[in-house]
């Protein structure tokens, strides 16, 4: 039986839902709005679903979004999501045809970049992406951890959800172009994924809010649940989880840290997803207390790779040519930084580029994470010595760490 791929309709949603559930083995929302609520804030005409006879067999989306890159600039990246094939579905090349219908609606939209979270890594190499902006995992026993903060605190506000709405998008906008990964947040977005967490999940603690204040200026906030435990004796063993902690600089970041850590009967503080240049590790007295695994962050597959690498910015100047290679097919490319200021360009068939790499190393080089001479090291550049190096100083993210605050 043939497979029909084709974006759905709005009475389709439910269905739709139900077979990305089904896909990952977990029980869709159950909220009376959940139809509504997904169709406020994704576009269902960039929504692509498998048919076989009739019924939904796989999943996928994309979300149109604005996200930073290097050098302070925002560019439009789509956002891949809810990809999913039912067990009995598998293995019939169904995932790939879902991953052309995406890279064909990404051409047709102009974006360069295509974005991702990978429900299991070794899926999305094969389609071209790169893990490009890893992250950190903290847990922090507070009942030993102590700060030391060089500067006086910012003021520090509890908000309700109503405040929150108010004030919290704000001081998102205003930090999120200076952090390459993170994408601007339209207001449904924000309605749904972040201020109704009660009806998606009524079962979690209800979320609170933190506001760092700074005479008139909000300058960041952390968003957390608290789960109040007791221990086999009877004393607190609560934990504090951070769901996301934004600040427009470290001085915003490292007050909200310590107000976070002082918890009366919260002996453990946990966050999944922190950027990897966090201040806390350095504003603790024993940096010892803290635990830290790295985690994967977000993939990137560069869709077009001269408007790509001429959309970001760069901290120094200088060119180098590179072969790219993605499943039996390549192309070669120059690219030039004259202030910062990027062209890049195929190169004449008869040149010998200096570099050679797959589309995945590339793409995984994009935001500056990870050194070039570091995958030259691993194997997965080769090329003269001079020229991975001239490519680390143009590759290199001139500001803050690439960090994707939650998964898309």
């Amino acid at each position: 039986m043939s497979i029909e791929i084709r974006s759905i309709e709005a009475s389709e949603v439910a269905a739709f839902r139900g077979c990305m559930a089904s896909a990952f083995g977990v029980e869709p929302n159950r909220a009376d709005d959940a139809d509504t609520s997904l169709r406020s804030f994704f576009d269902l005409a960039r929504s692509y679903a498998a048919f076989d006879g009739g019924r939904i067999v796989a999943t996928s989306g994309s979300f149109s979004l604005d996200m930073a890159v290097p050098g302070n600039r925002t560019i439009p990246v789509a956002g891949l999501t809810m990809v999913g094939v039912l067990p009995s579905h598998r293995r019939r090349g169904v995932l790939s045809a879902m991953m052309r219908a995406h890279f064909d609606d990404v051409d047709r939209t102009g974006e360069s970049i295509s974005a991702l979270w990978a429900s299991e890594a070794v899926i999305y190499g094969r389609f071209g992406y790169g893990h490009a902006a890893p992250a950190r995992r903290f847990t922090l026993d507070t009942a030993r951890a102590r700060t030391e903060l060089s500067r006086p605190c910012d003021q520090l506000e509890l908000a309700d959800v109503d405040e929150a709405r108010r004030r919290l998008p704000a001081v998102f906008d205003r930090a999120r172009s200076l952090r390459p990964g993170t994408f601007a947040r339209r207001h449904g977005w924000w309605d749904v994924r972040h201020f109704r967490d009660q009806r998606r999940e009524p079962d979690a603690p209800r979320r609170r809010y933190l506001i760092a204040r700074r005479g008139t200026d909000d300058v960041g906030f952390a968003a957390y649940r608290q789960r109040l435990e007791w221990d086999d004796n009877g004393r607190p063993n609560g934990t504090l989880d951070l769901i996301e902690l934004v600040a427009v600089d470290g001085a915003a970041e490292a007050s909200l840290w310590h107000h976070l850590l002082s918890f009366d009967l919260y002996k453990q503080v946990k966050w999944w997803n922190a950027p990897s240049d966090s201040v806390l590790p350095h504003i603790l007295r024993d940096p010892r207390e803290l635990k830290v695994d790295v985690i994967e962050g977000i993939w990137l597959r560069l869709c077009d790779v001269p408007t790509a690498l001429a959309a970001r910015g760069y901290g120094a100047d200088g060119s180098v040519s590179f072969r790219v290679h993605h499943r039996g097919d390549s192309a070669s490319y120059r690219l030039d930084v004259a202030d910062g200021q990027a062209t890049c360009a195929p190169c004449a068939a008869a040149s010998e580029p200096e570099l050679e790499l797959e589309l995945p190393v590339l793409s995984a080089l994009y935001f500056g994470a990870v050194a070039p001479q570091t995958l030259a090291n691993a194997g997965r550049i080769r090329g003269s010595r001079n020229a991975v190096e001239r490519a680390g100083r143009l590759l290199a993210n001139p500001g803050l760490a690439a960090w994707c605050p939650e998964i898309f």
